[in-house]
Parts: structure tokens; sequence; C-alpha cells
């Protein structure tokens, strides 16, 4: 029996380009061929494989901007929107600061820009352990340095990080990638067994190879697979670090563990969950054209609104 006569007896469906090739739906050891003509694919899905390069193109295109042209794209933005008549906009009084222990407790940006000299993170998140293996051509005791000057920095900007490394920093073959980062995953969850903790490995820092390319493999093995936290690190950057990069490290590591860096102050109303929920859909739908966002974002806003 042929497609067409299947889905005319199964569905009473005449199929009218019986020419086009089929969609593959399931496995490879089980494949489902459906006609194209009565597929429908559901909007908003996550595309979890490897963009091709036209689609690459077009998102670095439209996300790779000159500041002056970025910066004219946003004030463009607020005009269209008119946020500055939109009374729950009003309702927010918004002020960036750090913490108090820090010299500088509120900084004021220029130009789109400022940095974490002389001012502590609002929440520093907390790291009891964490360890680093390099796939770069970088010597042991640079490795080391490195870690010991981006822990340091993780310290002074707020955060509470352990000094040292669960295990001992590990070098490894680029070509060897996934396997170093098990076998660093294994060894680290057999020395926190022992020492009586259920939690596992809270960051692993990699310095890349010099070879560019690796990173989605690295990102995929840890984040997804592994389940870890990982902050990789260009080895030109970790073999001769300055304040700033490691700053900015520093800053996205707190990112990843406390989801807070600085605290954003609202003006506290009798309307402000009605407020963030308004503005979450409105940025929802400038950003994915979507009105009505899925359950699951649904239920994030509620949430986010009530906390």
């Amino acid at each position: 029996m042929s497609v067409v006569q299947y889905f005319m007896q199964r569905y009473k469906y005449n199929l009218q380009y019986t020419s086009w090739p089929c969609l593959q739906s399931g496995s490879d050891a089980r494949p489902v061929y459906l006609p194209m003509e009565a597929c429908k694919i559901v909007e908003g899905q996550r595309y979890s494989k490897k963009l091709n390069d036209k689609q690459v193109t077009n998102i670095l295109r439209a996300t790779c901007q000159r500041p002056q042209q970025r910066e004219q794209s946003i004030r463009e933005m607020v005009l269209h929107n008119k946020y500055a008549e939109d009374k729950f906009a009003q309702e927010f009084g918004i002020n960036l600061r750090y913490h108090d222990s820090g010299k500088e407790k509120t900084c004021a940006p220029s130009v789109g820009q400022w940095n974490m000299i002389n001012k502590k993170m609002i929440n520093g998140g907390i790291i009891d352990n964490w360890a680093c293996v390099s796939f770069s051509r970088m010597r042991p005791e640079e490795v080391h340095r490195f870690c010991c000057d981006l822990i340091q920095m993780c310290n002074m900007t707020g955060m509470s990080v352990n000094p040292r490394p669960l295990v001992d920093n590990r070098s490894a073959s680029p070509n060897h990638i996934e396997n170093a980062l098990r076998d660093v995953y294994r060894r680290t969850t057999e020395m926190l067994g022992k020492q009586g903790h259920e939690k596992q490995l809270q960051l692993l820092i990699v310095i890349l190879p010099e070879v560019s390319g690796s990173y989605g493999k690295i990102k995929k093995v840890c984040e997804t697979d592994l389940g870890i936290v990982s902050q990789c690190c260009l080895p030109r950057h970790a073999a001769r670090p300055n304040k700033q990069y490691l700053e900015n490290v520093a800053l996205k590591i707190n990112v990843k563990k406390s989801q807070q860096s600085s605290l954003v102050l609202m003006l506290h109303t009798p309307h402000l969950e009605r407020t963030l929920h308004h503005l979450l859909l409105r940025w929802w739908h400038q950003w994915t054209g979507q009105r009505s966002p899925s359950t699951e974002v649904l239920s994030l806003l509620n949430h986010t609104g009530r906390r």
C-alpha cells in the first residue's frame, strides 16, 4: 500500500502533491514518513541542532552592531513604544546598586558600559568546590597562576570561593575533550562522595585550545550531558590576564552561580505584580512576534510577578 492510498483509506484525505518528498519522523531505526502537505510545524519550539551557515550569518547580521547603531536602535525602540508615556513603566524607579561594602555603592554607566572597579556584587555566589582543565599549550604553572588570580578576583568582588580546587588542575589534548571532561567529572564526584557530600562539582574552569571550534562541544558535554556549570577562557587571555579581564570573568561566573550580580531597585507600588507582568508580556511579543506565550512561559511570568 502506498502513502497516497494509506492516507485516503485511513484519513479520507487525497494527497495533492505526490511528487514531494516525505518528512521523516521518529527514530532512524523506526522511521515514520509523513507527507509535507499534511504537516504543520508548531511555532516556538526549541531547535537543539547546529544552525547552518546561512542561519548563523543572519543571526550575526542581526546582533553584531556597532555601538552607535545599537544605541540608535534602542532610542528608536523607546520612542516607538512611548515608554515615557506608559503608566506601567512610570511606576518603576530604576537604580543600579552594588554591595554596600564596596568603595562605590552605585554606578553611572557611560556610553552604555561600566566596570567592576571598587564595586562588589550585591549577592555574591558561593562556590565550595571547583576544578580546572586546560586543553591549551599553557604550562601547568601558568594554569595554576591563572586559577589563583581568577579565584582571588572572585573573592575580591563579593563572591565566596574556596581558594583550593577539589582536584589537581589537569591538562589534556584537544583531541580527547569529551574523555577528559568526563574523567574530571568522575574524579570530582568520587572525591565529593568520599567527603560525604551529595553535591556535584559546582564550577569547571576550562581553558580552550588555541585552535577554535571546540567551544560548542565543551558546552554540550558540560551543561547538557554532565550538568555542571563551566566557564571557558581563551588561552591568550588566560596566559596574560589583566584586571579588567579577571573582573569580567568573575562577573560571568557569579551570574551563572547566583543569577544576580547587581540589584535593580524598584519602587514599591500596589500594582507592581501587574506592572511587571505587563512589561514582560510586552517584551515577549517584541522579541518573538507572538501575542501569547506558551503555558510554560506564562507560568514563569506569573511566578516572577509573585517574587
